[in-house]
């Protein structure tokens, strides 16, 4: 899984931090890694921009 590789992200808690134009790219690499590595369907939360 190599979502973000090219993206800038700082993980700070239980969230992360990107830039504004790229928050639907983190949102759907978040969701597809919760499924794929975790095997749950994660529940964000957040920016409403989203």
């Amino acid at each position: 899984m190599n979502l973000l590789s090219d993206l800038p992200v700082l993980p700070v808690h239980d969230s992360i931090h990107c830039r504004v134009s790229e928050a639907a790219r983190v949102r759907k690499a978040m969701l597809e890694a919760g499924s794929v590595v975790l095997g749950v369907d994660l529940v964000i939360t957040g920016d409403s921009r989203l």
